[in-house]
Order: structure tokens, then C-alpha cells, then sequence
């Protein structure tokens, strides 16, 4: 997330702060007791604003592979882990 002044990022697991002060949230290892709500918010001093979404863990294995171009640079992005949908 960007902002001007930069914002406070926070992220919450069930309504519980993860403590987790990033604008990505990883979860290594992902195991059932992963899924559930997830929130992600941001506040400077221009406002506030949060995202809540559901994270289901079903199983699956899941393999996605990236190729992301940005500013004449490329960035090979590979995500190995268990499907979840949002």
C-alpha cells in the first residue's frame, strides 16, 4: 500500500491482530487451521480503510508460476501451496 504520509498497514486472523506490519501476508506451510477471516488495513492521516476476506483451506495442491514486468525489469514469482478461495 501507498500513501503520503505512508500508512500503518495491519493484519488480523478471526478479529486478532497478527502483529504482521506488512502490505503482504504469507503463510508458510498453509494447514487447515489457516483458513478464516482475514482483514488487511491501512490508516495515515488521510483516512482509513480495511478489506475482509474469507480464506478456505481445501486440500488441494496448488502450483502457480508468474511472470511479472514492471519498469523494463522481470520478476519470476513461483507460489507453491495449497489452493484457497477467496
Amino acid at each position: 500500500m501507498k500513501g503520503d504520509p505512508p500508512p500503518e498497514v495491519n493484519w488480523t486472523k478471526d478479529g486478532l491482530d497478527l502483529g504482521i506490519k506488512e502490505n503482504t501476508l504469507t503463510i508458510g506451510r498453509v494447514t487447515f487451521e489457516d483458513a478464516g477471516w482475514y482483514g488487511c488495513g491501512a490508516e495515515n492521516w488521510a483516512g482509513k480503510i480495511q478489506a475482509i476476506f474469507w480464506i478456505d483451506v481445501t486440500g488441494k495442491r496448488l502450483f502457480l508460476l508468474h511472470n511479472i514486468s514492471r519498469n523494463n525489469t522481470q520478476t519470476l514469482m513461483a507460489v507453491v501451496g495449497k489452493l484457497f478461495l477467496l
